[in-house]
């Protein structure tokens, strides 16, 4: 029996393995197929600019302003008419019903007390058939107005492309030059003949002029016409591929093997959770209290008296729900293949983690995380280790008799004082773990302080709201919150700035969160209060905001690996206030930048720790920032 059993662990062993590496090519392909059609798109994009700048520097004046007046509008309107007609047709096609149409049932009453049970059940049936024929009709309709949409649409451009006027400079076939100077009294046959080439030779400015309109202006807008068609197809492609993913498909058969091991599992991605009836009965009895005491709540602030009786009843009824809609299915199959993974994880030595910015998987050594890890605390010099002795005890009794102090001596409220104060039952220490960082060469980690329940966490997110819009409206013209904003800024100053000499500068800050001394961070935000011109906020004086700061960016404990740590540089990155910590040092430490910037009209914005500029000075002088 052993050997047998030692047989099949094995072979269930090798059968996740296998999967594994399945996994990873697929997801390797469709990273390679992902980014061989970014490539496609941004190729047809380039040709489609190309195309028409090419045109504008060919066609004339009134090829010109007829493509951008009559031309422009309405191959917008095409592409448009021409997405949605095919998007309507995928709809149908998946089985979806465009979002356009309303997801309308009718529901009609049934007295069922008054009519047989046949009787009931075929009203029904009539009342869901009208629905179902009213959507249809609906859908159908739908589809044939956007059909007609898109043909006039089509019509209407290609009537335009007919219509397009004709190219300049062009000389008729039938024409021939015959403007030559000839000298009948001159008859002496001994002289070679005269080249008519010579009298009938053009200005050397207009032969230049020749030479650029041997390419029609017409007929490069026709070019850049199909390219145009290209990239939207190109888009329509790629939005109806989602919509066939998210299509009604048939169950497939479920082989014997696929119930043992299925190989989707890791497909789901990290924010699936297979059903575990075992995990949600532990959970249900904490559930059940929490809607009580919600229940309770609003009885109370209405005056309301709640019947114990029925709180009983409601109680049991709906333990016994829960329980049977977890029941009525069995534990997933997966949790099967969950259980061998981590055996096959345990066993090998293998992390697997969300990446810090894709939150894909990415699946490591532990080894290898251990020895990043250790690199980053001895780079940073950051952590402190304090061996085994646990620090949450002392910390929690240090936090609230720190508060009950500013409280003791009206610094803060009373509420302010409830808010903040750390429930010793609750209370956890922080712990750190570890991000990789895919889109890097090396895959470093970047560290993340999980401490939900920190004994500083609510000071810490009280201080964050308090600064943060502060930080917001005096840093407005130097920073940005996303991309989309970026953008806008870069396009606002190319229009009048940019030049094919532009220079572009991004920078990246290291570490930023660790790098920071913690008592530059207090500076930084009391020189950010001061920049705001604010002695209190929400009736707390600066200098109680900036004790309490001073409190939470040195009061940062956490456990790693067996070993209590206590930060003693720069701020936990998890923690909320050390986000206004690291801008508000950083918006001090940029502003000669910025200034530069302003001086030398270049653009400069930062987002955290990513610096961007554009700029037309020297490189040299870019090179002495």
């Amino acid at each position: 029996m052993r050997e047998l059993s030692s047989k099949t662990a094995t072979v269930a062993t090798q059968r996740v393995h296998d999967l594994i590496l399945d996994y990873i090519k697929e997801a390797t392909q469709g990273l390679a197929k992902m980014s061989i059609n970014r490539i496609r798109r941004a190729s047809i994009e380039k040709d489609e600019w190309d195309a028409l700048k090419t045109f504008e520097n060919v066609a004339s004046e009134q090829q010109k302003m007829y493509a951008k007046t009559f031309c422009k509008s309405t191959l917008i309107n095409y592409h448009k008419k021409k997405k949605n007609f095919e998007l309507v047709a995928a709809h149908i096609s998946n089985d979806i019903i465009p979002k356009i149409l309303p997801k309308y049932d009718f529901n009609l009453p049934v007295d069922e007390n008054s009519l047989s049970s046949e009787q009931v059940q075929k009203n029904k049936e009539n009342i869901h058939n009208l629905s179902k024929d009213f959507r249809l009709k609906a859908t159908e309709l739908y589809l044939k107005i956007v059909k007609e949409e898109f043909e006039f649409q089509k019509e209407r451009l290609q009537n335009l492309i007919d219509d397009f006027p004709q190219d300049r400079y062009e000389v008729p076939s039938t024409q021939i030059d015959t403007n030559i100077v000839v000298d009948d009294d001159d008859d002496d046959d001994d002289e070679e003949p005269l080249d008519n080439r010579v009298f009938t030779q053009k200005p050397l400015s207009q032969q230049r002029q020749d030479t650029i309109n041997n390419e029609k202006g017409s007929e490069l807008f026709k070019k850049y016409i199909v390219i145009a068609h290209k990239r939207a197809q190109l888009e329509i492609e790629r939005e109806v591929h989602f919509l066939s993913e998210r299509g009604v498909q048939e169950t497939p058969v479920e082989t014997q093997e696929s119930k043992d091991l299925n190989p989707a599992l890791l497909k789901l991605g990290p924010p699936y959770i297979p059903n575990n009836p075992h995990l949600a009965h532990k959970r249900m009895n904490n559930e059940i209290e929490v809607v009580v005491k919600k229940i309770n709540k609003i009885f109370s602030e209405h005056g309301w008296v709640l019947p114990k009786e029925r709180v009983v009843i409601f109680m049991d009824s709906l333990e016994k729900i829960l329980t049977d809609c977890h029941e009525r299915y069995p534990p997933a199959v997966q949790i099967k293949e969950i259980n061998i993974l981590k055996k096959k994880f345990e066993a090998t030595q293998t992390v697997i983690r969300k990446t810090d910015k894709s939150k894909v998987f990415h699946i490591g050594k532990l080894d290898d995380y251990k020895v990043k890890a250790q690199a980053h605390m001895n780079k940073t010099k950051a952590y402190q280790d304090l061996g085994t002795t646990n620090p949450l005890e002392s910390l929690v009794e240090h936090t609230n008799s720190f508060l009950y102090g500013l409280w003791f001596n009206k610094h803060i409220s009373q509420r302010q004082y409830e808010k903040l104060k750390v429930n010793r039952e609750e209370a956890e220490l922080a712990h750190l773990y570890f991000l990789p960082k895919a889109h890097k060469p090396g895959t470093p980690l970047r560290p993340i302080m999980s401490g939900l329940k920190s004994p500083t966490i609510e000071i810490s997110r009280w201080l964050d709201s308090l600064l943060r819009p502060l930080f917001d409206r005096l840093a407005i013209n130097t920073t940005v919150k996303n991309g989309l904003q970026l953008i806008q800024q870069v396009e606002k100053w190319s229009a009048t700035y940019l030049t094919p000499a532009t220079l572009f500068v991004t920078m990246d800050v290291t570490d930023l969160y660790t790098m920071i001394p913690q008592e530059g961070g207090v500076t930084a935000i009391k020189k950010l209060m001061e920049a705001s011109s604010l002695k209190q906020i929400d009736g707390v004086k600066k200098e109680i905001i900036l004790a309490l700061t001073r409190f939470v960016i040195t009061n940062n404990y956490f456990y790693l690996d067996g070993s209590y740590y206590k930060q003693i540089r720069g701020g936990a990155m998890g923690s909320p206030l050390t986000l206004t910590i690291a801008n508000a040092y950083m918006y001090f430490v940029e502003r000669p930048i910025s200034k530069w910037a302003n001086k030398t009209c270049s653009l400069y914005f930062r987002y955290i720790d990513d610096l961007f500029i554009m700029s037309n000075v020297h490189a040299d002088i870019l090179k002495g920032l």
